[in-house]
């Protein structure tokens, strides 16, 4: 059975998720975002009225708000919510569990209709989680494992190991392609993780698939995000070891969006790397990762692809409100929509 990302996942970075280990990459929540104008016009689209039968009051409690992965998001969330008539307050406890339980009692007191929540220590909410949905509030997480049925509604979730394995997939096919006489082995690989929680662990199983989808990779590091607080930083300084160790590594595949653009950032300074035969792969999406993709298709940038989990995020916050994800629920009210590949080929389709 498909279990819930934790967010400490997303912040460890992001969670380091880290699944919020605690820190900034997100990674692992279905979030991809849309832009500020797209995420207002389908709000737009979607209804002229709010549709739900509540005050139009969304609570939203986040990890972080100091990470483009997070902000990119929230803005989406608001775009779109707003558009549709509701009034969105965000509430971030920058990781910190228990001033996340004092920040959702705040929401409760406010009165919202709902409250969504990305969870640093999902244990820790669920008498909070509870006294919200026992005061009338539907309760949702966001890429989050809770064992409580009765502490939450709905869980907008996803398939970790999967999205895991489709970075991997877009690296070794990379490899293949740009290197279709090397010999088995000879691609050298690193891999961005992150062990801080179970679900985080699951995508980076995920990751750690690359070696067997192409014979000529060959994987010759592995960094850890776990107990990061900020994986873009992380992600830097394990680019200059890996430039210092492995002159002649070609690819990193990394946990999430805040890491990837930490290795973009980091190896893109060096101006002795020959940027036609160096690719970077991670998951979850925004709109400089997109960028960054269109980008790299003049190697000016080296992010090749990345992992969607699923639809713009605001487009899942979206759905959840008006019970129009129903299709896509388990037996635990985890919501899980299918991984999409973002490549150089197929990236139009996501920025202009």
């Amino acid at each position: 059975m498909k279990r819930i990302l934790s967010f400490a996942l997303v912040l460890s970075l992001v969670f380091s998720l880290a699944s919020c280990g605690a820190a900034s990459d997100n990674s692992s929540a279905p979030v991809q975002s849309a832009t500020a104008s797209e995420a207002a016009s389908a709000g737009q689209a979607a209804t002229a009225v709010r549709p739900t039968q509540g005050n139009g009051k969304i609570g939203f409690s986040t990890i972080t708000l100091g990470s483009e992965f997070f902000s990119s998001m929230d803005a989406a969330v608001h775009n779109r919510l707003e558009a549709g008539g509701y009034e969105v307050i965000t509430i971030s406890c920058e990781a910190n569990a228990a001033q996340q339980v004092s920040d959702i009692e705040n929401l409760i007191t406010m009165n919202c209709e709902a409250i969504f929540f990305f969870a640093v220590d999902p244990n820790a909410l669920t008498d909070v989680l509870k006294k919200g949905r026992k005061a009338g509030i539907k309760m949702y997480g966001i890429a989050c494992t809770i064992d409580d049925l009765e502490a939450y509604d709905k869980i907008i979730n996803t398939d970790q190991y999967a999205s895991g394995v489709g970075a991997a997939e877009m690296a070794a096919s990379w490899v293949d392609a740009t290197f279709p006489d090397a010999a088995d082995g000879s691609i050298e690989t690193a891999l961005i993780v992150n062990t801080s929680t179970v679900d985080s662990n699951k995508r980076s199983d995920g990751e750690r698939t690359v070696a067997e989808l192409s014979p000529k990779i060959k994987v010759v590091a592995e960094y850890d995000l776990a107990g990061a607080s900020d994986s873009n930083i992380k992600a830097q300084e394990y680019a200059e070891i890996m430039q210092s160790q492995y002159p002649n590594l070609k690819c990193v595949v990394t946990y999430g969006t805040d890491a990837s653009l930490g290795i973009n950032e980091a190896f893109m300074r060096n101006a002795g790397l020959n940027r036609s035969e160096f690719a970077v792969f991670g998951v979850d999406t925004n709109e400089v990762i997109y960028k960054g993709i269109k980008s790299s298709i003049t190697d000016e940038s080296l992010i090749r692809g990345t992992v969607s989990l699923g639809d713009d995020l605001s487009i899942d916050v979206w759905e959840c409100l008006i019970d129009a994800d129903l299709e896509y629920m388990d037996e635990s009210r985890s919501i899980f929509k299918p991984v999409k590949l973002i490549t150089t080929e197929n990236i139009g389709n996501y920025v202009s």
